[in-house]
This record gives structure tokens, C-alpha cells and sequence, in this order.
């Protein structure tokens, strides 16, 4: 469209240039537990609802490492660096924060979603978790991507199983719906 012998654009979708528009804020993660897979050269395939949840991040850049050396944690830059800041600023238990923080940066690497969806899982955690070439479930807990082996996965779903209706009944009593 001309205006005043210039060309501009009108932008239909609320009226902003796309440098004005509002940032987009991350979608709320997803609540199920995906089947995946770790190629040869260690990449995650992110399932597709995973990757509509992460594409939203700054930069699209991850902090991927281990708590326990048994789960892979995918981690927004911004929540491993709120977690960085907890490793130097907590004063309780400050060996096993120590020891935490070490292991941490010992498997962890910063890796960015590429375009293809897949994120780099750092070549010492994934030989330590026996990850390369293998089908992993990939889920959401407590502020990350969580990626899981088949036995990892086996042995998590064992443990749920078990007295899985008296489990229920106890939370009903305190207000799961």
C-alpha cells in the first residue's frame, strides 16, 4: 500500500511490525511422556509437542546435563542459570551443593535446538547413561526436559505400579481431582 508515496506495510495481525510485537511467552510444557530416540552421533529427536514448547526460548540454547547420573535434564538457559546462582548463593549442605554443582558441569554442555528439532546430549553423559542410537522417553518435571532410557524408564514405571491405587486414594484425600 502507498501512503504518502511510500510504500508501508500493514501489519493485520493486531496491528504490530514484527520487531514491535509483543514477546512470545513459552507455552505451558507438555504433560506426556513421549516415545524418542538418541541417533548415532547423540542427537534427541524432540518430540514435536516438546518442540513447539522450547522454540518460544531466547535463542533456543539449553543447558543439558544429569542430577542423579540416571535422567538426562534439558534445561531453558535462563532456569539453569536460576540454578547456577542457587549452587552459589545456598548455604545449606554446602558439600553436597559442591559435589552437585561439579557433576553438573562435569556432563553438561550448552546445546542449542538445531532445525531439525534435535538437541546435542554432551558425549560424556550420554556414554554414561548408555544413551547412543537407543529409543529414550522424553517428559516434563520440575522445570526441564527430562530424557529417560529404557531401563530407567522400566524401572520408574515398576515403582509407579506398585499400590498405584492406594497412592490415588491417599492424594483424592489431599485434593488431586
Amino acid at each position: 500500500m502507498r501512503q504518502g508515496g511510500q510504500c508501508v506495510t500493514i501489519w493485520p495481525i493486531g496491528g504490530y511490525k514484527v520487531s514491535d510485537a509483543p514477546q512470545s511467552v513459552p507455552l505451558e510444557p507438555p504433560q506426556a511422556i513421549y516415545h524418542s530416540r538418541v541417533d548415532e552421533k547423540g542427537r534427541l529427536r524432540v518430540p514435536r509437542d516438546f518442540e513447539i514448547f522450547l522454540r518460544p526460548f531466547a535463542a533456543q540454547q539449553f543447558f543439558v546435563t544429569t542430577l542423579d547420573e540416571r535422567v538426562v535434564r534439558i534445561y531453558p538457559k535462563s532456569t539453569w542459570l536460576e540454578n547456577a546462582r542457587f549452587f552459589e548463593t545456598c548455604q545449606e549442605d554446602v558439600e553436597a551443593l559442591e559435589e552437585v554443582a561439579f557433576a553438573t558441569r562435569v556432563y553438561g554442555a550448552e546445546s542449542p535446538l538445531d532445525k531439525d528439532a534435535r538437541i546435542l546430549i554432551p558425549p560424556l553423559l550420554r556414554r554414561k547413561l548408555a544413551l547412543e542410537n537407543q529409543p529414550v522417553w522424553v517428559g516434563y518435571y520440575k522445570g526441564a526436559v527430562e530424557v529417560y532410557s529404557e531401563t530407567v524408564y522400566q524401572e520408574m514405571m515398576q515403582r509407579a505400579s506398585v499400590n498405584l491405587k492406594d497412592k490415588v486414594k491417599a492424594l483424592r484425600e489431599l485434593g488431586l481431582k
